[in-house]
């Protein structure tokens, strides 16, 4: 049930994403349309024939996809997000199985940032909003719990959670 709610998360986050680029365009800018094709410097006389004028209108009415990928960006988009899905797939597929074990140094994290929720923000020597957390004799920990927070608030302990947040 956990790995559904991931690929939920990860597929609008893209779709937000791509509404944002959408907006400026990939580089920035606004976007503005690509001609589809250019006009013709000729005159159309009768000696050209029905048959010019014809073909020149039916090159305007051109399929949607077509005019849409050949809008400004919108190739750039598309590619850009297919690539983002492929790459947040390949480490999503199976994270719970892969490495076979779930050691303790992954799970720290995540009791830390339980324990700081708990604690009212406090590490464990009373300091609020600490910017490094006690790993055994060590001061090691920092911006990994603080990125557990969030989902130890919001979801309940599970290893796809823990590995997903680390990746």
């Amino acid at each position: 049930m956990t790995s559904s709610w991931v690929i939920l998360t990860l597929l609008a986050v893209g779709f937000i994403l791509l509404g944002w680029i959408g907006e400026k365009g990939w580089r920035g800018r606004e976007t503005r349309p690509i001609p589809a094709h250019t006009k013709d410097s000729r005159e159309v006389t009768p000696s050209h024939g029905d048959d010019t004028i014809r073909n020149s209108l039916a090159s305007t009415n051109l399929h949607p996809l077509h005019k849409w990928l050949t809008t400004a960006g919108n190739l750039d988009r598309l590619l850009f997000s297919l690539a983002l899905g492929v790459y947040l797939l390949t480490r999503v597929i199976a994270l719970d199985q892969f490495p076979v074990y779930f050691f303790s140094d992954e799970a720290v994290n995540t009791m830390l940032a339980e324990d700081f929720v708990r604690d009212g923000y406090r590490d464990y020597e009373g300091q609020l909003f600490p910017t490094f957390f006690k790993n055994y004799d060590k001061y090691n920990l920092s911006t990994s719990v603080y990125l557990q927070v969030l989902p130890a608030i919001l979801l309940p302990r599970s290893i796809y959670l823990t590995r997903g947040i680390s990746v």
